[in-house]
Formats: structure tokens, sequence, C-alpha cells
């Protein structure tokens, strides 16, 4: 029987990182994001309530994984292999989403993540785009897994 004591796949961020100067591109929000991303991880998928996998049209893949009590999200976690920008979202949404219910969850949309971000160059919100699908994604294979249970 899978339990919640996992070992999780971390980002390993020297390999992503492309030493491109971040300030000046970037908000704040996006590059503190970026440098400390939280909720990174996989869940055992016999643990999550709820799985999302997107491959984006750049060819960057995000995961988001949910576990909920009742319709509370009590965990989240994330993994991505794309740019700054797509862990930025990827960190940012589980923060937004953690704690509150999956209807929360559902309402949330591209604006209040580029919002939360203080804004991303154009050539990077297609992240934004990502982000939200996959979390839309996770919220229906909860929704879905719910249901074959009952």
């Amino acid at each position: 029987m899978a339990t919640e004591d996992q070992t999780y796949d971390i980002l390993n961020l020297d390999t992503i990182r492309k030493n491109e100067p971040l300030e000046g591109m970037f908000s704040k929000k996006v590059i503190a994001e970026y440098e400390n991303p939280q909720n990174v991880g996989r869940m055992n998928r016999h643990v999550a309530d709820g799985i999302g996998e997107v491959t984006g049209p750049c060819g960057d893949t995000m995961e988001f994984y949910i576990t909920k009590s009742d319709e509370k999200i009590t965990k989240m976690l994330f993994m991505t292999d794309g740019c700054e920008p797509t862990i930025a979202c990827g960190s940012m949404l589980t923060r937004m989403v953690l704690s509150g219910t999956t209807a929360d969850a559902w309402r949330l949309g591209k604006a209040e993540l580029l919002r939360a971000l203080d804004g991303l160059p154009e050539e990077h919100l297609h992240c934004v785009s990502l982000a939200i699908e996959t979390l839309q994604k996770a919220l229906q294979n909860a929704n879905d897994t719910k249901q074959d249970r009952i």
C-alpha cells in the first residue's frame, strides 16, 4: 500500500538554467519563484487524487499532483522540464491553490496567475497557459477519480 512518505524527484535547476541574466527580463516575483520553487516533486499515483500532465506547444511538459480531503486541496506538487517562467508558474500556482477548495482552483485563470507573478514577457505567456491547463487537467482527473470510487 502506498503511503505519503515519498521520495520526490527534485528539479535539477543547474541543468535547466540557461545562464541568461534574469534581472530586467523577468519580475522579482518570477525570479524568486524560479530560484526557490516551492512544492516541487512527483507524488505516487496511488496517493494522488488527481494528476494532470500537459506538453505545451513549446515542448515544455508540466505535471501537477493533487491530494484533497473532501473538496479542500491538502497537498499539491508540480514537476516540469521547462524554462524559468514555466518553473515560476508551477511554483506560484501551487502556492495559490494549496489549502483552498477545488472550486476555488477551478476559478483561477491565466489573468490571476499572471498578476501574481507581476507579469511575464509576451514570448513567455504560453507558460501561464500551460500551468492553468495542467491544473485543470489534474482537477478533472481528481473529479473523475472520485466518480470511479462512488
